[in-house]
């Protein structure tokens, strides 16, 4: 599921809950700061995903305010905590680590 809803991504989350459940991924973008009314923040996000079972799995992209240059905004990635994508905790795989070893 991809969600780019300019501030309404926890009304929209709200919306999809029975569609959550057979969800395995979720993309969508969080604010750092309350641009607009009612705009949910990071941690609004993080703790709603959490609730129901998703955890954070990668982070990518974004955009600074002019104002200062903080970060603004940027693209969260959540995966099922029991899900196909935490099947594994490795860091890297046997022959990974391997070359990783091998090139110190």
């Amino acid at each position: 599921m991809k969600l780019d809803v300019q501030g309404a991504e926890l009304k929209v989350l709200k919306g999809a809950e029975e569609v959550l459940k057979d969800t395995e991924l979720v993309l969508l973008e969080v604010q750092f700061f309350k641009f607009l009314e009612g705009c949910p923040e990071f941690y609004d996000i993080v703790d709603y995903m959490k609730k129901r079972g998703f955890v954070m799995y990668d982070i990518f992209g974004g955009y600074k305010r002019p104002l200062d240059g903080a970060l603004a905004a940027t693209n969260l990635v959540f995966v099922k905590e029991k899900g196909q994508f935490r099947k594994y905790h490795y860091y890297a795989s046997p022959k990974q680590r391997e070359k990783s070893i091998s090139e110190k």
